[in-house]
């Protein structure tokens, strides 16, 4: 069933994935060009695909030649995996450029080149992007089985980045098909999947896609609550990669919600920020929906020349894509703007080539628009009868679009129960993570507590440690120096009881002197000298007991003569 979110989906789906490209970055120039005149032939291919990569963001042209040059020179070698390299790159850029036929050729050639070497990864990513290209293609069926193979090869590889960006798909195809039940299934495998691995860019992805699935569901305050959550993410992610996709695509549809809420000079303001970005993309399809949607408010606002402006520079870069799925909304735009500038004739044109787009599609909300618009222009110039034929045309289409949607309302409100209490189950789930997350931080905290009293008592020990050889070493220079004082205490008590010996010494000696220095009293006859007992004693012995001096006998030369008369007569002769 095709449905009025069919549209929505399809205008914004190649500026999601934009998000995903893989940029080179900082690469130096110079070294690539070196690898180009390498003898190496596999290396040159590489060389090339990596140049592309380099000018994929900013010069498209380049970056497709440089391209074509790869897939040369990788036909020209023997392994087949590095044309199945090359195919898929090259794919992938010709399917986000809006080129889809030409995409799904090289996207199918790597497919079957991978499936040749057995490579499950690169199987899955080309089944993916077919998938898509299946979908913008309004095959949705093709799509879906292609996706859900996609899923299943990855889901067994492993790939759980690939996986998460598979369902979220899955929940966009399903989402665009009115089913949202099996839509949110999808975006919360997918959410539970980007968590496991913490992938932000895939949550912030998914936040984008439940902002849209709010928006179909008219719950526009939570769309435009999720569309800033992912924009929020995206701006964090652009500081480190540079990529603005995702910011670009946020504005657009924060934008689009301004403009449902009426609030035409916030949209205006967003839809002009996406601008300038989808202009430096490169991406027509982006840039002509951007375009688009800036005519929207000038209409809304009744500044119809600007609006004119704006929406016939969209619808002549959108007749240039294969993708028609946004030129009927190009047309209702314009064919409104025509009548604003009082232009019947050629609003009803466009209104005609509108209708036949829209039925092509099976839009029966859009062809209902048109038929009443055109209704309302046959009214004002007066041309009754196909006023109310076309009016009756818009009444069988408007009910059928009216049983449509109260089958999609009745949906609608089963899944935002479902929604609500999902909602519930992510709080109670949150408040369990919360809980978690604090007897994480108390385990941590008691083990710090441990940690820093342990810190604190080894501090202590070694403190104490330290502090007793510093007292022990100090108490053994404090016995060594009291054992030198006491060895000098010593000596020096020997040295003063010697010098007291000395002094009684001399004291004895000063009074020996004395005393002889003194009256001595003498026998003049036999020379004896009275002692201090009043006894006489012979000269010599009193000297000697009164000083330091010995006597030592001989015989003066009168005396021998006198005493020894003959032995000095002997003498004198031998003279």
């Amino acid at each position: 069933m095709l449905s009025v979110y069919f549209i929505t989906m399809n205008k914004v789906l190649i500026v999601l994935f934009i998000l995903f490209i893989s940029v080179l970055g900082n690469q130096d120039i110079d070294q690539l060009i070196n690898k180009l005149d390498s003898t190496d032939a596999h290396e040159r291919a590489y060389a090339w695909e990596e140049m592309a990569l380099y000018y994929w963001g900013n010069d498209p042209v380049r970056a497709d030649s440089c391209f074509r040059q790869a897939i040369s020179e990788a036909r020209q070698l023997d392994s087949i995996k590095v044309l199945g390299d090359v195919a898929f790159s090259f794919g992938r850029f010709l399917y986000y450029k809006g080129k889809l036929d030409t995409a799904a050729v090289y996207l199918s050639e790597s497919l079957a080149i991978r499936k040749s070497i057995s490579d499950s990864v690169g199987i899955g990513k080309c089944l993916s992007h077919l998938g898509l290209i299946y979908w913008l293609s309004n095959d949705h069926l093709q799509a879906r089985q292609y996706l859900e193979e996609a899923l299943e090869v990855q889901h067994a590889s492993g790939e759980k980045e690939e996986e998460g960006k598979i369902l979220t798909n899955l929940g966009n195809l399903y989402r665009q098909w009115g089913d949202y039940k099996e839509a949110l299934n999808y975006y919360i495998e997918a959410l539970e999947v980007y968590r496991e691995i913490e992938y932000t860019e895939g949550i912030a992805w998914l936040k984008f896609s439940l902002g849209m699935l709010y928006k179909n569901l008219d719950e526009y305050l939570k769309a435009l609550n999720y569309f800033n959550e992912s924009l929020a993410h995206y701006q964090v992610l652009a500081g480190e990669s540079e990529d603005t996709g995702g910011i670009r695509i946020c504005y657009s549809q924060i934008g689009e919600v301004n403009l449902l809420l009426e609030n035409l000079d916030e949209a205006l303001a967003f839809f002009m920020k996406a601008y300038e970005m989808q202009k430096r993309s490169g991406v027509d399809i982006s840039v002509a929906d951007g375009l688009r949607r800036i005519a929207q408010v000038y209409y809304k606002m009744g500044r119809c020349e600007q609006a004119y402006d704006y929406a016939s520079r969209s619808l002549a870069i959108r007749k240039n894509l294969a993708d028609r799925s946004g030129l009927t909304d190009n047309l209702i735009v314009l064919g409104r703007i025509h009548d604003c500038l009082n232009q019947a004739e050629t609003a009803l044109s466009v209104f005609r080539e509108g209708l036949l787009s829209a039925r092509e599609q099976g839009n029966k909300p859009a062809e209902a628009r048109i038929l009443k618009s055109i209704a309302e222009i046959f009214e004002k110039t007066g041309q009754v009868d196909s006023a109310y034929h076309h009016l009756k045309c818009y009444e069988t289409v408007r009910d059928s679009v009216f049983n449509d949607r109260v089958s999609s309302r009745i949906a609608s409100l089963q899944v935002q129960y479902e929604l609500k209490e999902q909602e519930q189950k992510n709080q109670r789930l949150q408040q369990d993570i919360r809980i978690q997350e604090l007897q994480v931080a108390r385990q941590k905290l008691v083990r710090n507590y441990f940690m820093l009293l342990s810190l604190v008592g080894l501090i202590i020990l070694l403190g104490t440690i330290i502090l007793y050889r510093i007292k022990a070493r100090d108490h053994r220079k404090i016995v060594k120096t009291r054992d030198a004082l006491s060895r000098e205490i010593e000596e020096r008590k020997a040295v003063e009881k010697e010098r007291e010996q000395l002094i009684n010494q001399q004291q004895d000696a000063l009074e020996k002197i004395k005393t002889l220095s003194g009256l001595i009293p003498i026998c003049s006859h036999c020379h004896k000298i009275r002692n201090d007992k009043g006894y006489y004693e012979h000269l010599e012995k009193y000297i000697m007991d009164h000083s330091d001096a010995v006597f030592s006998h001989g015989i003066c030369p009168e005396c021998l003569e006198r005493h020894y008369p003959d032995f000095s007569n002997k003498k004198k002769n031998k003279e």
